[in-house]
């Protein structure tokens, strides 16, 4: 298991300024967390706003990574790897699946062009 300790942290008001720019999926009402790409790496979007998010990324069946984001009212990008590398994605929220990518069934460059996160 990996505990990835760094993480990009804003203020939700950031997503306002105009400053960033995304197109993004989102998996519930309360909170966005998907899988989004920077260009060469996917990277899990979190937008915290019920408070306590615990993260698990289970990335093509072998490599899990761990995220914690406890402030409500904020969103995090963690990067996950490269997109040419990843072909498998699991997310857990707070210990329950809530979203599964498989790239042998979806086409990868399409997510990818529809699915992107981008600092301006």
């Amino acid at each position: 298991m990996i505990r990835e300790e760094k993480a990009f942290c804003k203020g939700v008001s950031s997503l306002l300024s105009g400053k960033i720019e995304t197109n993004k999926y989102t998996t519930n009402e309360e909170d966005w967390i998907t899988v989004v790409s920077d260009g060469n790496n996917f990277v899990l979007f979190d937008f915290n706003h019920t408070g306590i998010n615990d993260i698990s990324v289970i990335i093509n069946d072998d490599t899990v990574k761990v995220f914690s984001n406890h402030n409500k009212g904020t969103w995090m990008t963690r990067t996950l790897g490269r997109t040419e590398e990843i072909n498998k994605i699991k997310i857990f929220l707070n210990d329950a699946l809530i979203r599964s990518y498989d790239f042998s069934i979806i086409d990868k460059e399409k997510y990818i062009k529809k699915n992107w996160i981008k600092n301006k």
